[in-house]
């Protein structure tokens, strides 16, 4: 088994996810707590009136899976820079608590852990017994690109969010825009954020998000296109066993592009885990900002 090949997949996963949540949540904290939300976002097809919006956005809401805890299989499939891997991996989402993923070749020993909690960031390189364990408010790249645990979170559950809030519900409705196309178009807007959610159309599956897409036209230029497909039954609803992520960007000053397919398999809503990594005193802290910039 070459450890360091899986080693550089972890790098790539690891790239991939905070570029993705960076385009999650880009709009700065800065920007969440003044001005409004800027419904202009580009959608094709006839704009709906009110009151069937909000019956649309009902629609969306009541897909989402009631499940507390999801746990699954996983397999990656990594395309960067030239780079095509695969590996094996387990992914571990606790709904308002964690989003962990678990790198481990043919499933056997894991060689690292990426996990991000409501209040920080923890990555773990068990190859070489090292970690960072940082508060977003304490991460420069996190900060600067507004770094939001509760859309990533979204991103991951297959649901809407509004960049700022840590659920959509009727209070949250009001934000959003729908679009009669098929299928049909949910998009918000604020500033240079642009977000859309493609969604099922005339069907049992009435209001099911086929695909999510983020555009931060300012500088960076980046795009986040999160597809979804492979619906299976967990609990009462149906989640996305298959995940397509592919995230273009020009933030890092050189563009980026990224393509991450996530294959679920054995699912389940098993709780008998810990939500809280303890990282033992034989690794060695080092500083995120550094390991950025080996990365990027």
């Amino acid at each position: 088994m070459n450890i360091l090949r899986h080693y550089n997949t972890f790098r790539h996963v690891l790239t991939v996810c905070l570029l993705a949540a960076l385009l999650a949540a880009c709009a700065s904290k800065k920007n969440l707590n003044q001005g409004t939300l800027d419904n202009n976002a580009t959608a094709t097809g006839t704009e709906m009136p009110m009151e069937k919006r909000n019956n649309v956005v009902r629609d969306v809401i009541a897909q989402s899976v009631y499940a507390r805890n999801i746990v699954a299989k996983m397999k990656f499939s990594v395309s960067m820079d030239g780079r095509n891997v695969s590996l094996d991996g387990k992914l571990q989402m606790r709904r308002d608590q964690v989003i962990r993923l678990q790198l481990a070749p043919l499933g056997l020993v894991e060689v690292a852990r990426i996990e991000f909690t409501p209040d920080e960031v923890l990555f773990m390189d068990r190859v070489h017994k090292e970690y960072v364990r940082e508060k977003y408010s304490r991460v420069s790249f996190l900060q600067r690109n507004g770094l939001d645990f509760y859309s990533l979170q979204a991103l991951f559950w297959n649901q809407l969010f509004v960049p700022g809030e840590k659920q959509v519900g009727e209070m949250q409705i009001d934000h959003f825009k729908a679009f009669d196309a098929n299928p049909r178009v949910l998009s918000l807007a604020r500033g240079p954020l642009k977000l859309s959610w493609y969604t099922q159309k005339g069907s049992s599956a009435e209001g099911r998000i086929l695909k999510t897409e983020a555009l931060y036209d300012d500088n960076s230029h980046s795009q986040l296109s999160w597809q979804y497909n492979e619906f299976k039954a967990l609990g009462q609803r149906q989640f996305p066993t298959q995940h397509q992520i592919d995230v273009k960007t020009n933030a890092t000053k050189k563009e980026k592009h990224a393509t991450v397919s996530l294959r679920l398999d054995k699912m389940s809503m098993d709780d008998s885990w810990e939500a809280e990594t303890k990282v033992s005193q034989k690794y060695k802290k080092v500083e995120l900002d550094d390991l950025l910039k080996q990365i990027l």
